[in-house]
């Protein structure tokens, strides 16, 4: 049995994901209560953010002093802040994703069908992190635009144009990963398997790379830039073991 008929066998048993309507609402309406746990983060990192920019040790403000001078630090901060649990959420997604398909996880009917709900309500969560997080450099007085924030290429800084674009693509295939999953019956069970068997993957890879490339907080913290390198050891793991049938 190869891999799509037994994905199509999995799928088969969940009736209740099969109406894609239904099943987006529900995923939303309770992702929209799990918030609560990354906006105590994100609400955690602000603070101290804060509390940096007013001993005037925080690295972000060293190189773009006009954001205080404009008022527009807040802006920033949260920016910042949010990228902490979004970045945590991919990684919990990733984890999530890659354990539902190893052989302890298929064996627990109930423990894999659970699992996969989470991923997928981590996977909503983590685009609404996301989404605020390019929003509200809005307001940070570098003289970004919806257009500048959510096109390729089109950032205010020049210099690292390059990094924030891998973060937009990331945005946007987070969006496709999420998606195709609720769609899968029309666009197909090789198209699902295929987008979280690779795209996830790259998704994940380029949001990584804008964070540790671009962010801040990456740039002045070397333990920081650390524990996000050294946390992939599992997802590359696990990730080896669900690519190593196809070779």
């Amino acid at each position: 049995m190869n891999i799509f008929s037994k994905a199509n066998e999995v799928l088969s048993k969940r009736k209740f994901l099969l109406n894609s309507r239904r099943a987006i609402i529900h995923d939303i309406l309770w992702s929209i209560k799990d918030l609560l746990i990354p906006l105590l983060i994100t609400f955690m990192i602000f603070s101290i953010l804060t509390a940096r920019i007013q001993t005037g040790s925080d690295y972000a403000l060293k190189n773009m002093p006009s954001m205080l001078a404009d008022g527009a630090a807040w802006a920033y901060s949260i920016s910042q802040a949010l990228d902490f649990p979004a970045l945590i959420w991919a990684w919990l997604s990733i984890l999530l994703g890659l354990s539902i398909s190893t052989k302890f996880w298929k064996k627990n009917n109930f423990l894999h069908t659970y699992t996969e709900t989470l991923h997928r309500r981590v996977g909503i969560n983590l685009i609404i992190l996301t989404f605020f997080h390019a929003v509200f450099l809005i307001w940070s007085a570098m003289g970004d635009t919806l257009l500048t924030v959510f096109i390729p290429f089109k950032y205010s800084d020049l210099e690292r144009k390059l990094y924030v674009a891998f973060g937009v693509f990331s945005f946007y295939g987070m969006i496709a990963t999420s998606l195709i999953f609720y769609f899968r019956r029309r666009l197909g069970h090789r198209v699902w398997i295929f987008s979280h068997r690779f795209l996830a993957p790259a998704v994940y890879i380029f949001g990584v790379w804008h964070t540790i490339a671009y962010g801040s907080d990456s740039f002045l913290y070397g333990t920081v830039s650390l524990i996000v390198i050294a946390s992939q050891i599992p997802l590359i793991i696990l990730l080896s073991r669900r690519l190593l049938p196809l070779k």
